[in-house]
């Protein structure tokens, strides 16, 4: 076991929406601010939004009255291949080393009006 992650947090989803009308002048484009993601969070589905072998986890948050829920498979993780992280061709051996990366995912979707967000 080896700690790969101390902290991780999606700090807002901005979206300039920049319509003059009257009915969205007044909307800011934080709309992670505005209406948070726990409620609007939608539920992971291997082999559709994520992975086959992706694992997904359920996560508590607070309704909008205060109450405690919880969203099931709200989030998934998973990893995926990253590309070649090194190559080395020794000519006198005769032989090429090849290592490849690995990057770990951790999705989440929430939908908020007309849009779908993945993070």
């Amino acid at each position: 076991m080896r700690p790969i992650l101390y902290r991780a947090s999606v700090g807002e989803v901005a979206v300039p929406y920049g319509a003059p009308g009257p009915n969205w002048v007044w909307r800011a484009p934080i709309d992670e601010g505005e209406y948070g993601r726990g409620r609007l969070t939608t539920s992971l589905r291997p082999g559709q939004e994520v992975p086959e072998y992706a694992t997904t986890l359920d996560v508590p948050y607070v309704n909008s009255v205060g109450v405690l829920d919880i969203k099931h498979d709200a989030v998934a993780i998973w990893e995926q291949d990253g590309g070649i992280l090194w190559d080395h061709e020794d000519d006198d051996a005769n032989r090429t080393v090849t290592r490849r990366a690995r990057q770990l995912v951790i999705g989440h979707l929430f939908t908020l009006g007309n849009y779908d967000y993945f993070t």
